[in-house]
């Protein structure tokens, strides 16, 4: 049978507006107003005209890096689980490096460094020693140094070689950071790091995915552009920009364990819709008693198999392109973010991080407030609570500039 698309009719924009007023009953349904992330988008406006054209095109036409988390302390003896998470599909390792004198041999024993990549979260400058001695200049450009944007730590420490930097914003995103400021950091890290090596290629970035399906999607559309801009600025450009999404523990639950699952699936889709370049689904129980259960590593994995082997997801590049709320968003986090880049550019560290700090205070008070008077509705936390058996309980919350990472749960405890 053939489709004549010749036949469908343009939409009336106006009647589907006044449909909308008329069904909700509610002045204000073609607006939307954010405060915690300074957005305001009014649907009700005609002759729309975007300022920043932020559509992208993938760099890597398999899809995104499926990446998976693991802790290396000092009594790490085999590769066991690293092998296991290779396994089942991903190729990319975050290692986060939580003691000293770590075997690093044995850590990649077995393991074909040339078909993956590796994350490295050091804790220590003493443990850069050893992992220097190990890796050989022509595995380098296999690995990347997760920096924290604060004080750009290790840098120097690998300028001359051909390693990585991946700078880290998930940790201001989980202790409440809004979007506009977790972007406006890292950009700061990455010009500061732009300055002193020159080669764009080297620099990653590494942002937290909530749980505002459209917010999320935009934010990684944002940070897309504002490289791109900053490097124009700079009379540089780069092939692609990689970016690890990140999704973490704010909204998670450890009564409503397959609540998580859900939660996790559609955070990943919005990072994907975004373009980010690799994918961390981080196990909802990984900060609780229970933190190294395979089988919550294995279903985290397959989450990124099924978007990607069964969804199809890796095949369509800017999926959300044109949308009009998405592209609004964007565009004001685009400017909310550079605004605040301005703001800080010049500032020292110490300045930097008083700025920073005292604005994230604000917005994570503010989102606590919300969702403690009901504003923020979770499913299963406190919205359609239900009675969990679970003996499972919360532990070892990191913490970051001070604040232990936000975690919704928590706060009815």
């Amino acid at each position: 049978m053939k489709i004549e698309l010749k036949n469908f009719e343009i939409p009336d924009i106006d009647a589907w507006k006044n449909q909308v007023l008329k069904e909700s009953k509610n002045q204000h349904a073609l607006s939307y107003i954010n405060e915690i992330e300074n957005l305001k988008v009014d649907l009700s406006k005609k002759n729309i005209k975007y300022t920043f054209q932020t559509s992208f095109k993938a760099a890597n036409p398999n899809g995104w890096d499926i990446v998976s988390y693991h802790e290396i302390s000092s009594s790490f003896k085999k590769n066991q689980q690293l092998i296991q998470a290779l396994e089942h599909g991903s190729n990319h390792l975050y290692l986060d490096i939580i003691g000293s004198n770590i075997p690093w041999n044995q850590i990649f024993e077995n393991i074909m460094l040339d078909f993956i990549h590796v994350s490295i979260k050091f804790n220590d400058k003493n443990q850069i020693k050893g992992f220097k001695t190990f890796v050989s200049k022509e595995t380098e450009h296999n690995f990347t140094v997760v920096i924290d944007p604060i004080n750009n730590d290790y840098v120097s420490s690998f300028k001359e070689s051909n390693v990585s930097f991946m700078i880290n914003g998930f940790s201001c995103e989980q202790i409440g950071a809004s979007s506009y400021q977790q972007l406006a950091l890292i950009l700061n890290s990455g010009e500061q790091i732009l300055q002193e090596i020159k080669k764009p290629e080297r620099i990653k970035f590494h942002v937290g995915i909530g749980s505002h399906f459209l917010l999320e999607t935009s934010k990684v559309r944002s940070l897309r552009w504002l490289w791109k801009h900053l490097l124009k600025e700079n009379n540089l450009v780069t092939e692609s920009i990689f970016i690890l999404g990140s999704t973490g523990w704010t909204n998670k639950s450890l009564k409503d364990p397959n609540m998580n699952l859900l939660r996790q699936t559609t955070e990943g889709i919005s990072g994907i819709n975004g373009g980010v370049s690799g994918l961390l689904i981080h196990p909802a129980s990984h900060l609780s008693h229970r933190s190294n259960d395979w089988f919550d590593t294995r279903m985290s994995l397959n989450i990124s198999h099924i978007l990607k082997e069964e969804s199809f997801l890796s095949k369509v590049n800017d999926p959300l392109h044109g949308s009009y709320i998405i592209e609004m968003m964007t565009e004001q986090i685009i400017i909310n973010s550079w605004d605040l880049f301005i703001e800080i550019q010049n500032d020292s560290p110490t300045e930097a991080k008083r700025k920073i700090l005292k604005r994230i205070e604000v917005v994570r008070l503010k989102k606590e407030k919300h969702f403690l008077n009901g504003e923020t509705e979770l499913l299963g936390i406190n919205l359609f609570k239900i009675e969990s058996m679970s003996s499972n309980s919360w532990q070892d919350i990191p913490e970051y500039l001070g604040m232990k990472f936000l975690i919704y749960e928590k706060l009815l405890q």
